[in-house]
């Protein structure tokens, strides 16, 4: 049986202009009020609500400004919830069932401009582009999918990632610099952080040319020790609480998203991505033989503008020129200028 849902949410600033003006609608401008200059993200889960058949539990977090924050009651909280579910379109397949409010952050000074402004747009070597900005639950790292946890807080819920002793998760600011020792620090109170993080990392590598890229990488800038940037290996830049297969059924706007990247690194205040490919990313199997493929080459290409506007730089390496070992010592070496180290 086919689902009558579109399972895509709303765009959000849509969203949250429409719940103002539908909260004014109901005489309840003061709560409108309080969501002035707020922002709102969705979170689903692939668990049913039990309220329509086939539709699935979504919260909504609406960030708001801090001196707002306490004066969302529980009771204002639960206004907040029902007109939220009323106004939400009702062919889109999530149930509202919970909210959360979180402060926007801010650096001293600058309130006035964080509230207005799309941090995605930040030129990557701006002092309030920070991680947490960028990543507010953390960044997980490893080859399994990290799973998102809800627990009660303060009359709402707080959402996180579950640290397992496969799942490291940064949650410290990594700017301007992130080198090993910083992750090592960043790590220490955590699982992961109790086991041997250099093994953890060498074996965290998806494919054996990843785990060549990354060892002569490691072994050429002596990365345990030196001021150099840490390669950080499987990073889930974005996150989908649905599997792939499941996506692609439903026919979701976000399957063809990069949720996990080989390696990321951060450095003078930027974010880069380390892409390593092999023939299937731009090519098709036709019995023993690989044939270019323009449709396969050009999400490639979509995935580079993608990380581009989200303000990634970009490295893409193949797993030929990994082959050839006097290619590989000159690929680190772009690579090194690249990053600027």
């Amino acid at each position: 049986m086919s689902s009558e849902f579109t399972y895509e949410t709303p765009n959000q600033n849509a969203f949250i202009h429409t719940l103002r003006e539908y909260l004014k609608i109901k005489n309840l401008e003061k709560i409108s009020n309080l969501l002035t200059n707020a922002s709102c993200e969705f979170y689903s889960s692939n668990s049913f609500s039990n309220i329509r058949w086939n539709a699935y539990v979504m919260t909504v977090r609406f960030n708001v400004p801090l001196h707002h924050l306490q004066e969302f009651t529980v009771e204002i909280q639960e206004k907040i919830l029902v007109a939220s579910d009323e106004i939400m379109p009702k062919e889109t397949g999530f149930d509202l069932t919970y909210i959360e409010t979180s402060p926007i952050l801010t650096l001293p000074e600058q309130d006035s401009l964080i509230d207005k402004i799309d941090f995605y747009k930040i030129k990557p070597n701006s002092q309030i582009n920070s991680f947490t900005q960028q990543f507010p639950l953390g960044m997980p790292f490893g080859i399994n999918k990290p799973n998102l946890a809800a627990i009660p807080h303060k009359g709402s819920q707080k959402i996180y990632f579950e640290e397992t002793i496969d799942i490291g998760i940064i949650k410290d600011n990594v700017y301007p610099n992130f080198t090993y020792i910083k992750l090592e620090d960043c790590l220490r109170e955590t699982r992961i952080g109790s086991l041997e993080i250099k093994n953890i990392l060498i074996n965290m590598s998806q494919t054996e040319y990843e785990k060549i890229f990354f060892q002569k990488y490691v072994n050429l800038y002596d990365m345990w020790t030196k001021e150099i940037p840490v390669l950080i290996p499987q990073a889930w830049i974005q996150w989908h609480s649905s599997p792939k297969p499941e996506l692609r059924a439903n026919n979701s706007s976000y399957v063809d998203e990069l949720y996990r990247v080989d390696f990321v690194a951060f450095w003078k205040n930027q974010r880069f991505a380390i892409l390593i490919d092999d023939i299937s990313h731009y090519a098709k199997k036709n019995h023993s033989y690989w044939n270019a493929d323009q449709e396969k080459y050009s999400m490639r290409l979509k995935e580079d503008r993608k990380l581009h506007k989200e303000g990634w730089e970009v490295f893409r390496i193949s797993n030929w020129e990994i082959r050839q070992e006097e290619i590989i010592i000159e690929l680190l070496a772009d690579l090194r200028e690249f990053i600027g180290f």
